[in-house]
């Protein structure tokens, strides 16, 4: 078999890593995730410790001095502030923290999708024969609209390709978009039918105010809502998502390193 010396001149890169490139994005989302769920957990210990601060005021100042005038005037406009918060707090803590969930998902789904976008980029970046892998999962794409010289050139041919995939579900494409790319990411149907409700919960939040559309109900079914109703997140429906996440970004290093376009040391090579 001829070997294809432009792709592996572009595999060989002095400053990264042999595997780098296919196995960064899957890290990085990982980190994120990890991240998220710490700020997650703060987030809803400083939201119950806001309903106690009022009380904790109040205390403080029965325990000041009658003629400590300054001192009770502060503690004063701290209790205001503390009274103004707490019914946030009361109210987000009463609705299972959907304020909180529904950041979560939004941020997660987006690290989701940047994770994706940036492993598809790098293998265009990368392989010589990356237009051809694309066009045979689009066959309606045009090789002569794949210009992939330069950076912009390699970006558009991905939003292109994307546009060609002959697939509406999200996750679905990605999945197809990444197997064409020789990344074969394996994950259960109930890990999909996440992922695909938190995609679609995000789009309802960020650009229907969080009221369910035509689209979403024919996307996601199985939650029963109607259009025109509230679709509100709690912490419990986070943690589905953060699970299906997780395995996501697993299979997708699993996937990456599976890679034929992986760097594999020599047999013979000695230890270091």
């Amino acid at each position: 078999m001829e070997k294809d010396t432009a792709t592996e001149a572009r595999l060989a890169d002095a400053h990264e890593l042999p595997n780098a490139w296919l196995l960064d994005p899957a890290g990085n989302l990982v980190t994120f995730l990890s991240n998220e769920i710490i700020v997650a957990a703060l987030s809803k210990k400083a939201i119950l410790l806001t309903q106690a601060t009022p009380w904790l005021f109040r205390a403080a100042a029965k325990g000041m001095q009658s003629d400590n005038k300054a001192g009770l005037a502060a503690i004063g406009r701290l209790m205001k502030e503390a009274d103004s918060d707490s019914a946030f707090a009361a109210a987000e803590a009463a609705t299972g923290f959907t304020t909180i969930a529904s950041h979560s998902a939004v941020a997660i789904w987006a690290a989701i999708e940047t994770a994706i976008e940036q492993t598809l980029l790098n293998h265009i970046r990368k392989l010589s024969n990356a237009a051809d892998l694309m066009i045979v999962s689009a066959p309606s794409l045009k090789m002569s609209k794949l210009q992939t010289s330069t950076e912009a050139g390699m970006r558009q041919a991905l939003r292109r390709w994307e546009g060609a995939v002959d697939e509406q579900d999200a996750v679905a494409r990605a999945l197809l978009m990444l197997a064409a790319m020789k990344v074969e990411v394996l994950i259960s149907e109930d890990v999909r039918r996440h992922l695909t409700e938190m995609g679609e919960i995000r789009n309802v939040l960020m650009h229907r105010g969080g009221v369910a559309d035509g689209w979403f109900v024919t996307k996601c079914p199985w939650l029963g809502l109607q259009v025109g109703e509230a679709v509100a997140l709690n912490e419990q429906k986070l943690g589905k998502y953060i699970d299906a996440a997780r395995i996501f970004a697993v299979e997708l290093m699993r996937g990456c390193a599976g890679s034929p376009f992986a760097y594999k040391a020599p047999s013979n090579a000695q230890a270091v």
